[in-house]
């Protein structure tokens, strides 16, 4: 099966998963403008949070490729570990 068409419309629209603001406000987390998890702040590592032992990666931090996935999961075990 093979679809060959004139035009690939691709939805831009980046934004957090829609039960990130509740979870959020439950574990008191930080949000940046954009809403995503962990706001901006020199003060953490890359994935801190505002609340101590409290971790996010991936898609809970923005729109990363597949290696940027990979990397952020091996900087979250390692925070873990060190945790």
């Amino acid at each position: 099966f093979r679809l060959h068409a004139d035009w690939i419309v691709v939805d831009e629209t980046i934004a957090p998963a829609p039960h990130l603001p509740e979870l959020a406000q439950r574990l008191g987390i930080h949000r940046d403008a954009g809403g995503f998890a962990q706001a901006d702040n020199v003060r953490r590592m890359s994935s801190q949070t505002n609340r101590r032992g409290i971790f996010v990666a991936g898609g809970g931090r923005g729109v990363f490729s597949a290696e940027q996935l990979r990397a952020d999961a091996d900087q979250v075990s390692l925070q873990v570990w060190i945790f």
